[in-house]
């Protein structure tokens, strides 16, 4: 999804993406790196920009420590800006859904359906998304 939306190249983060890219030989790191995990994975993508780059932190979907605890002045190399978005309730709320919908239907937005489940399955679509078993978006149906 990401790649069909623009993306250069996207990296699965082991804990050791800057390696990865360095062993691939693709050049220099990144101008901008989008860190959708979290504090587990931030200072590897920190990491995975050049001078100048910037790391957008828009997602925690990991269970590690709380950015609060962590030491961002220690992790963040000199050149090296970091960005972050953490939504609230209100946030969430206010998202304009049907414009979202409109770009999905128009083929403008494309989303991956990984799994389809009804509520009564909730638990079972919980496992999916933590053991990254979902394969694209967990569709609920009441």
């Amino acid at each position: 999804m990401l790649l069909e939306n623009g993306a250069d190249r996207v990296w699965i983060d082991d804990g050791a993406v800057a390696e990865q890219i360095r062993a691939a030989g693709e050049g220099d790191y990144y101008d901008k790196v989008l860190e959708l995990v979290g504090e587990a994975t931030l200072a590897d993508s920190l990491r995975s920009v050049k001078k100048g780059g910037i790391v957008s932190l828009v997602g925690k979907l990991s269970e590690t420590e709380d950015l609060e605890k962590l030491h961002l002045m220690e992790l963040i190399p000199s050149g090296i800006k970091l960005t972050l978005y953490r939504g609230t309730y209100e946030d969430f709320m206010s998202t304009p859904l049907d414009a979202v919908l409109t770009l999905v239907k128009q083929g403008s937005l494309k989303l991956k359906i990984g799994r389809v489940l009804r509520m009564e399955q909730i638990v079972e679509a919980h496992r999916c998304m933590e053991e990254n078993e979902a394969e694209g978006k967990i569709v609920i149906l009441t």
